[in-house]
């Protein structure tokens, strides 16, 4: 597994978007070394397929994976859904913001080839 994440530039300013405050040479370099190794890689983060998308790689090798943070008291309600779809109310920072918007826009969960939920763990 690829985590975009590990690609943030450190610290993250409030004011960048997201795709802008990951490193994407370093992102595409370790994406491109898993697939020398691996048939499928995994890239995971919370905006990634603009990211991937560009890169010189088989798209049969590509597989689109979603995972929905599900409410521990309530496992059946998406905790994102309300921010993403209603946006309400706007995140603070530019850097939320960009996800929220790609998400709101985008909706990666209906392109996706796997839809996963994960029971976030209790606060």
């Amino acid at each position: 597994m690829v985590e975009a994440d590990r690609f943030l530039c450190r610290p993250v300013e409030p004011q960048t978007p997201y795709c802008e405050a990951v490193d994407q040479r370093a992102l595409r370099s370790a994406l491109l070394r898993a697939l020398d190794v691996y048939p499928l890689v995994v890239v995971e983060g919370a905006i990634v397929w603009p990211l991937v998308l560009p890169l010189p790689i088989e798209r049969v090798r590509v597989r689109r994976v979603y995972l929905k943070r599900m409410m521990h008291l309530q496992p059946d309600v998406w905790q994102d859904e309300r921010a993403i779809i209603f946006q309400n109310p706007p995140p603070s920072s530019v850097f939320t913001r960009s996800i929220v918007r790609y998400h709101h826009d985008e909706r990666p969960w209906r392109a996706a080839d796997l839809v996963l939920e994960r029971i976030e763990p209790a606060p």
